[in-house]
């Protein structure tokens, strides 16, 4: 089982993988409240590779493959949900779905690769505000 608590406690955030076979990356991302019991679900069917709550605020980021624009390369979308108001929000593309959140603020750490010509991958980390 894979989950995250909200900093105020009163919510879980949890992966719910689909029975699609051992290859299957599709998930559901589901918000549980231990306030008043109930299930929301986030994204159904989705390709979630990095979840977490903003340290500042009641709000979940997470980043899914499914929301992909190919075009520019970008192979994941980071989104936002606020536990508040049930509103969910694009906030970027990526080229890869990790990223890290900063303990004591509203930054977002993306991680990008590239392959060099030597054969090897660089990593890339771009700091990106997700607050103003």
């Amino acid at each position: 089982l894979d989950f995250k608590i909200s900093p105020d406690r009163s919510n879980m955030a949890v992966l719910e993988y689909n029975d699609f076979g051992e290859e299957s990356a599709y998930v559901n991302l589901k918000l549980y409240s231990f306030l008043d019991e109930t299930e929301t679900i986030i994204v159904k069917g989705g390709i979630i590779e990095s979840y977490e709550f903003l340290p500042t605020s009641n709000t979940l980021i997470y980043s899914d493959g499914t929301k992909s624009d190919y075009t520019y390369r970008f192979l994941y979308a980071l989104e936002s949900y606020d536990l508040n108001s049930g509103e969910k929000n694009f906030i970027a593309n990526m080229a890869t779905g990790e990223f890290y959140l900063a303990k004591n603020s509203a930054e977002a750490y993306l991680i990008d690769y590239y392959l060099g010509g030597d054969g090897r991958y660089s990593h890339t980390t771009y700091l990106y505000q997700l607050e103003n």
